[in-house]
């Protein structure tokens, strides 16, 4: 075929394809869905693909968090998640060379719902390994009233140098200290009819009492808010003047998190949904181009060859199809470890024989076409024949095959990790489904958990869908005239 009848064949069909609507849409989401996962380093965080399976990575975000959006529909606003690392410092001689390094952050809480938790981290670098700092930390509330939510000695740091550093992770909720104070804080203001149902400071939730006003309700969570400035004072008492603090933050765990929310390991799902796509594209792709070539290459071949080996090959075709996918994965999975690629493989080598059975009917046409009889007599060989005379003329159906048969390779790997088989090593939407399941995200209400990467699986596959429709219209002459 010369150049120009090919670029007229291109026009030709760029002309056809541009009437059918929901082929240009479908073609619209893909381009949308490709310059995303090309930009995912820009649009999500590289480090989140790397720290996916590193829980300690995610140990700052809010545990089961919904979207950030969600105020827009609820008549309560919840507290977004809030890290806070810039904060005023303060030190002071105290004499007798103790040294106070007080940090104070500033935080606006202007909500009604509390964030969960309240938390800080950081290091405290001191020199005298017989005499490790004292660390208090309290809270300032709008009001002017102060609640004390810890106060204890470092525990022993690491040595470093002529050094040691002793790390801080200190939660509200996890203190006894701030149970304690919040209780007695709180009960100055309660009725003794709820006095009665709060019996000991093990019932109180201190985030609730911090950011209430000082009512009858503060221990019961049926306070109003208390909006304002709130300070968060961490006294850091050290014993020798070269000792110091470093790489201080506070951490304010909201209600809500980010686009998506976060799930039971505190991961981002924004991030997952984003990182994921870049598989869910490469997978339904490659299964599809190598599933549907290895599909028309056989049924053409077992078309032009007929006789005994048309024969040969069918009933080896229908022997493939008759394996059982799940069982032999299940197999591979046992023997190997599982491995993306490993169903992209499997994939490719069983998925084939549809198409296959397709391309025989049409080849059992094409090679009674003059043209084809004309290249035997001069002598072309046979391969020569099915490369460049009759596959071309398949063509069309096997990109609309193609496809159309992305969603079902995507549905199957979503369905091998929803069964535990799916690789772990990468992010896929099956395993946030998995986990999901795992967890038991839909009966505990974590739609966000939920909905997003089904949603994401359809969408891919309904683009696709949608592409594959249009193609089948443009260049099967049948469904045209239809």
């Amino acid at each position: 075929m010369r150049w120009e009848d090919t670029k007229q064949s291109i026009k030709n069909f760029l002309f056809e394809f541009r009437h059918q609507k929901i082929g240009i849409f479908g073609v619209i989401v893909l381009a949308i869905l490709l310059i995303t996962a090309v930009f995912a380093p820009l649009i999500a965080t590289p480090e989140a693909k790397e720290n996916w399976r590193n829980m300690a990575y995610w140990d700052e975000n809010p545990v089961n968090a919904p979207p950030a959006w969600m105020n827009y529909f609820t008549s309560k606003d919840m507290c977004p998640h809030v890290i806070m690392d810039n904060y005023e410092e303060k030190i002071t001689d105290l004499g007798g060379g103790i040294k106070q390094d007080q940090l104070i952050f500033v935080y606006n809480y202007k909500y009604d719902i509390p964030p969960t938790d309240l938390t800080f981290k950081g290091e405290l670098v001191y020199y005298n390994s017989s005499k490790p700092p004292t660390i208090n930390m309290s809270i300032l509330r709008p009001d002017g009233k102060t609640i004390k939510l810890y106060s204890a000695a470092s525990k022993t740091g690491k040595p470093e140098d002529d050094h040691y550093v002793a790390e801080i992770n200190v939660l509200v909720t996890a203190s006894d200290t701030a149970k304690k104070e919040t209780y007695n804080f709180g009960r100055d203001f309660e009725t003794e009819e709820n006095l009665e149902k709060v019996l000991s400071p093990d019932f109180v939730k201190p985030m609730s009492v911090i950011f209430s006003k000082t009512e009858p309700g503060i221990l019961l969570e049926s306070a109003d808010p208390l909006k304002g400035e709130y300070k968060l004072l961490i006294d850091v008492f050290y014993f020798d003047e070269r000792d110091n603090t470093r790489s201080a933050k506070s951490i304010f765990a909201g209600k809500v998190y980010g686009l998506l929310g976060t799930e039971k390991n505190r991961r981002d799902l924004f991030q997952g949904i984003v990182w994921g796509l870049r598989w869910a594209l490469a997978l339904g792709l490659l299964v599809a181009v190598f599933s549907v070539g290895i599909g028309i290459a056989f049924g053409i071949t077992s078309a032009y060859l007929g006789g005994w080996k048309d024969e040969l090959m069918q009933r080896f075709n229908e022997g493939v199809a008759s394996l059982p996918f799940l069982p032999i994965l299940i197999l591979v999975a046992a023997a190997f470890k599982p491995s993306i690629w490993n169903i992209i493989i499997l994939m490719s080598a069983l998925y084939w024989t549809g198409t296959a059975k397709v391309a025989r009917s049409m080849g059992l046409q094409i090679k009674e076409e003059t043209y084809v009889e004309a290249a035997r007599c001069l002598g072309a060989r046979d391969r020569r024949i099915i490369i460049k005379h009759m596959i071309p003329q398949v063509m069309p159906y096997a990109f609309a095959n193609m496809a159309l048969s992305v969603p079902s390779a995507l549905l199957t790997e979503a369905g091998l990790s929803f069964l535990g088989l799916g690789d772990t090593t990468v992010i896929t939407w099956g395993q946030i489904l998995f986990d999901a399941q795992f967890a038991g995200a839909t009966l505990k209400g974590l739609w966000w958990w939920v909905i997003p990467p089904g949603l994401a699986i359809a969408i891919v596959g309904l683009t696709f869908v949608m592409i594959g429709t249009a193609l089948d219209t443009v260049l099967n002459p049948k469904m045209k005239r239809m």
